[in-house]
C-alpha cells in the first residue's frame, strides 16, 4: 500500500509540467497534475482507452456517410 500512497501524492515540479506516465501498458498525459488528460493503451493505439473520448467519438454513429480519415485510407 506504501507505494500507492506515494504514487498518489507524487506532485510534478511546477504546475505549468506536461508529462507522460506509463502503467499497465498505459500511457497517459499529465498537464499540471496527475489528473489524465489523454491516454492510450500500448497494444492497441488506435483504440479509444478514456470513457470520456469514447463518448465525445460516438456521435460518428449518427453521421449519414462515415468514412475514414485520409491517413488510414492511404495505409491499407
Amino acid at each position: 500500500m506504501n507505494f500507492f500512497a506515494r504514487w498518489w501524492l507524487r506532485r510534478p515540479e511546477n504546475d505549468e509540467s506536461v508529462f507522460v506516465t506509463d502503467k499497465f501498458g498505459v500511457r497517459s498525459l499529465h498537464i499540471g497534475s496527475d489528473t489524465i488528460q489523454s491516454s492510450m493503451r500500448l497494444a492497441r493505439p488506435s483504440d479509444l482507452e478514456l470513457a470520456y473520448t469514447r463518448s465525445m467519438m460516438a456521435f460518428l454513429l449518427f453521421h449519414s456517410t462515415p468514412r475514414l480519415p485520409s491517413r488510414s485510407r492511404q495505409a491499407s
